[in-house]
């Protein structure tokens, strides 16, 4: 009797100080962004705000850094880290929040927690690795010492712990977000509902930013500049245009079937789409465009089916994640077709230069194909395996490609469970649009996170934690909601 009963009394305290160490740690990383210098004093007042709805009310919390995350760039200049220091407040105050709020629902996490914690796990022994072989230059102590202290404010001497931080945040948010739908069970589609519009809220401050510009300065060329020839790309709230597109995406399917409104604010969302249209244009991401397309497509091929009370296709994920397997290589593959004698920013050029990412991919890869060369080492090291052509353009740079990315940095055994990671989240989504085929929330969360994944041949949106946040909490939102919708409906 005595010996049943004591893992359940102690499972309550190896929670409480796990969940105690995790808030020291996020502490010492906000008291860092609180004495800094470089640190604006409203950014500050933003984060205790987080910090204190977290106390209050974690799922609250939640949804305003939801809304606020993609405007990091915005709030403060590099090198402090807005989005992230956003993030770690919210975590902070879950973490040291004394009552715990009981579930109202169920949601069976079997299968779709266990891939993204090893995952985590990968990267950590990663990380390590890489400390490890800097002694005696630098002890283990001294780069432990960096990870709370220097990440928030700076942009770190050490780029693999700033990478390593960055996956294990993306990480903690995906659980942590499912974590909360079984307390607060309309949370997931209210986060959704808060990535689809504070999304098309940006590509209207991305429009409207460029008529702004020209009244204020005068200057024409603001506005020329995105319809000559060798036109230029732009977007406000991100700089890194390749991973606005995936943004723009991600909000535009996802709002799909929050359109279907009475007819007043029906007028917002198809002006709300049109701005869409014109912002991704700016972006001049064909990838977006491509797998935006796909998605519109597909979403609109299953509502209407739906609409006839016909279910989607009993097709096993099996055959799906071969499918998948079989475009992604395809897709990556694809880059060889390109050509150097193109014109400059044709579409043919574009795959020339990324056949050339591939192959710096692959040679840095080949060095170590089991473990990979270690997290956030690929940009560094790049120009060691880079071909002469894009040597002279770039001299370092990122792959062009988050699943190499990925697989080079953390090998094989890395990108198999990333992979597997997200192949159980959108395996749960598409179980639960063939059962439930009339909820249009769910097919667009699962559309959405499909297109923003396939964006990732061809870029890397989660180097960009703007572009990350919104991506991980609607990847959870999806499976909180595909699994919620099979609870009783007294727990709903």
């Amino acid at each position: 009797m005595t010996s049943e009963a004591q893992p359940r009394t102690e499972r309550p305290f190896a929670r409480a100080g796990a969940r105690l160490a995790a808030a020291g740690v996020l502490l010492v990383a906000l008291y860092t962004t609180v004495t800094s210098p470089l640190v604006p004093w409203w950014l500050i007042a933003l984060a205790g705000t987080v910090f204190g709805l977290a106390v209050w009310r974690p799922a609250v919390a939640l949804l305003v850094v939801v809304w606020l995350a993609p405007w990091g760039e915005r709030m403060a200049d590099i090198p402090v880290r807005a989005a992230e220091i956003l993030l770690c407040a919210f975590m902070a105050g879950w973490a040291v929040r004394f009552r715990r709020q009981a579930p109202r629902a169920e949601l069976p996490l079997k299968g779709v927690v266990g891939p993204a914690v090893a995952f985590a796990a990968v990267v950590v022994v990663s990380w390590s690795r890489l400390a490890v072989s800097r002694a005696p230059e630098e002890s283990l102590w001294t780069t432990l010492r960096l990870v709370p202290a220097d990440y928030l404010v700076t942009a770190g001497r050490d780029p693999h712990t700033a990478a390593a931080v960055l996956l294990l945040l993306n990480v903690a948010l995906y659980v942590g977000t499912l974590a909360l739908s079984r307390q607060e069970p309309a949370l997931p589609r209210r986060v959704l509902f808060s990535v689809a519009l504070s999304g098309l809220l940006a590509a209207a401050a991305s429009v409207v930013a460029v008529p702004i510009t020209y009244l204020t300065t005068g200057d024409f060329n603001e506005v020329l500049r995105y319809v000559v020839i060798t036109r230029s790309r732009g977007s406000f709230h991100l700089h890194d245009v390749n991973a606005a597109g995936p943004h723009y995406i991600l909000a535009g399917l996802l709002s799909l079937p929050f359109a279907r409104t009475p007819a007043p604010a029906q007028v917002w969302w198809r002006a709300g789409y049109l701005v869409l249209v014109v912002a991704l244009w700016m972006s001049g991401s064909r990838a977006a465009w491509v797998a935006g397309a796909l998605g519109m497509a597909v979403w609109w091929a299953a509502h209407q089916r739906a609409a006839r009370g016909r279910h989607l296709p009993a097709v096993s994920t099996h055959v799906l994640a071969i499918v998948a397997m079989v475009v992604l290589v395809a897709l990556t593959a694809s880059a060889r077709l390109g050509t150097e004698s193109a014109s400059s920013g044709s579409a043919i050029r574009s795959l020339a230069i990324r056949a050339e990412f591939l192959e710096t991919s692959l040679r840095m890869w080949a060095t170590s194909p089991a473990l990979g060369v270690g997290v956030g080492t690929y940009y560094d090291r790049s120009n060691e395996f880079m071909p002469p052509g894009i040597r002279a353009i770039y001299g370092h740079e990122n792959a062009h490609n988050y699943y190499l990315q990925v697989a080079t940095e953390l090998g094989v055994i890395g990108f198999a469970l990333f992979l597997w990671w997200l192949g159980s989240a959108l395996a749960s989504m598409w179980h639960g649009t063939q059962r439930h085929p009339r909820d249009g929330v769910l097919l667009a969360a699962l559309c959405g996170c499909t297109a923003y994944l396939l964006t990732c041949v061809t870029g890397h949106p989660f180097l960009v934690v703007e572009a990350a946040i919104p991506f991980w909490v609607s990847l959870a939102a999806g499976v909180a909601l595909a699994r919620l919708l099979d609870a009783p409906a007294a727990d709903r």
